[in-house]
């Protein structure tokens, strides 16, 4: 039934931030996802962060969900915002 959607994920290491790079892969993605016919793409986002959130917006991907306090990260309870886009 979900195969159609896929959650996308792209790590870039802090010191190679801001370079581009991130852009690159998600365009790469993006177009691998039409290729196998993938009708929508999740992007995940643990808060704060602008620059993943900056890069789904540059692609057009659509805020479409927050969950509050649904994270653990470095010990503390952290929000996480779900990014749509429909291909």
């Amino acid at each position: 039934a979900y195969d159609i959607t896929l959650e996308t994920s792209v790590y870039i290491d802090e010191k190679a931030q801001a370079k581009g790079l991130g852009t690159i892969l998600y365009a790469e993605l993006i177009n691998k996802a039409r290729e196998i016919n993938i009708h929508s793409l999740i992007g995940v986002i643990s808060l704060p962060n602008p620059i993943s959130q900056k890069l789904h917006e540059k692609f057009n991907f659509e805020l479409v969900g927050n969950f509050k306090e649904s994270g653990l990260k470095f010990n503390k309870l952290i929000d996480v915002e779900f990014w749509q886009l429909i291909l």
